[in-house]
């Protein structure tokens, strides 16, 4: 019996340590695919030293119950903004057929000149924010624009289009302070939880790009706009092959379902993560440049939910940290130019819920991020400059 018991014992370490690597062979598909999201460009590639600069609608930051002009002024005199993305919409600058009015666009235009900035400026069919589409109330009177597919087959909309966007054009490439104009806002794209599901062909974007060119004689860069959401999308190629910057949205925390704390991360999937790094190469070997149009910089909450109403602790949803983060992937990504998203919702916080956090995160950037080349000339300064150490992004 006692040999028994002894011959027992003797066999038991052998099955136990026969365990270990069966478990440790269940764990690698999990420890191949965690360190495959991790060793991706968005953490690995060198930090480099684009322009920063920041969106700015007067129609946002009205909704926002802010006054426009003080705050661009603010953006200007406090914050150090040097280089900014505008728009001119359709529905405010041609109040009746053949008749236009850019004194909004001219008042902005004419702040920043007088501080020595500069702006890109949107114009089209499509501008930021939403409703996206801005056509004139008296167009959508004279013919029935659908909700879903392409506006420009609906009659009349082309006819007044051109004519539009070359009296814009013209009008813009003569102000000292435009330095590029932006056909369109994501011309390609619509989002299928929107009611509005409208978008633009190529053929009409490549349409609306020579006429831009021809109105400005060639002296202003063409820019034109997208947002990826996976690695293989084709689109940037194709506005690399047609315009001179291809402008990318990046939103990197999105709120999505019925669910207040369920959030997607496009920019945390391993290799289906947009490769910006790649399309700033091959902007580069065309003789042109990635930006990045518009990069995060407040909670990106669904459509139905209206962040002017959102709890405290929502409103944190996109913090200081948040920011940080996404101005080091920015850095990695390629781009020579970058503009901030939320902008007026800084200022929404600081003026209307008394807080000031990401306003004075921004500050730190822009007085830091003081030079601004102009376009086709990137900062000189590559990775962690002098003087990085301690700033919000040197980790």
């Amino acid at each position: 019996m006692r040999r028994m018991v002894a011959h027992s014992a003797l066999k038991e370490p052998p099955r136990r340590a026969a365990t270990i690597p069966a478990a440790l062979l269940a764990m690698l598909p999990l420890l191949a695919a965690f360190a495959l999201l991790q060793n991706q460009w968005y953490t690995s590639a060198p930090l480099e030293s684009p322009t920063f600069g920041a969106n700015f609608s007067c129609k946002r930051a009205t909704w926002l119950g802010l006054d426009c002009m003080r705050t661009l002024e603010q953006l200007l005199d406090d914050l150090g903004v040097r280089r900014f993305r505008l728009v001119v919409y359709w529905s405010e600058a041609e109040p009746a057929p053949g008749r236009y009015d850019w004194r909004a666009i001219d008042a902005q235009l004419d702040a920043l000149h007088a501080r020595g900035a500069k702006a890109v400026v949107v114009i089209g069919m499509k501008g930021p924010r939403w409703p996206e589409f801005w056509f004139p109330h008296w167009l959508e009177r004279m013919t029935p624009i659908p909700a879903v597919g392409y506006p420009e087959d609906a009659a009349l909309v082309q006819d007044y289009l051109f004519p539009y966007l070359e009296a814009a054009a013209k009008h813009l490439a003569a102000h000292p302070a435009v330095e590029a104009i932006q056909v369109e806002n994501e011309p390609f794209v619509y989002y299928r939880g929107h009611a509005n599901k409208r978008h633009l062909r190529p053929a009409l974007v490549a349409r609306e790009i020579e006429t831009v060119r021809r109105a400005t004689d060639g002296r202003l860069p063409v820019v034109v706009s997208h947002a990826s959401w996976f690695r293989g999308d084709p689109t940037p190629f194709w506005i690399l092959d047609h315009a001179d910057v291809l402008a990318q949205s990046v939103y990197t925390k999105r709120q999505r379902g019925p669910w207040p704390w369920l959030y997607l991360f496009p920019y945390q999937l391993g290799p289906l993560t947009p490769d910006l790094p790649g399309q700033a190469r091959a902007a580069a070997r065309r003789g042109k440049e990635l930006w990045i149009g518009e990069l995060q910089a407040e909670p990106y909450e669904q459509a139905t939910r209206d962040p002017r109403a959102l709890p405290t602790h929502e409103l944190r949803s996109f913090s200081v940290a948040w920011l940080e983060r996404n101005v080091t992937l920015a850095r990695r990504s390629g781009a020579t130019r970058v503009y901030f998203w939320g902008a007026e919702w800084w200022a929404y916080l600081r003026e209307r819920r008394g807080d000031e956090a990401l306003w004075r995160a921004a500050r730190a950037y822009f007085r830091v991020l003081a030079l601004t080349p102009a376009f086709g000339h990137p900062s000189p300064a590559c990775g962690r400059g002098a003087g990085d150490e301690g700033l919000p992004w040197s980790g």
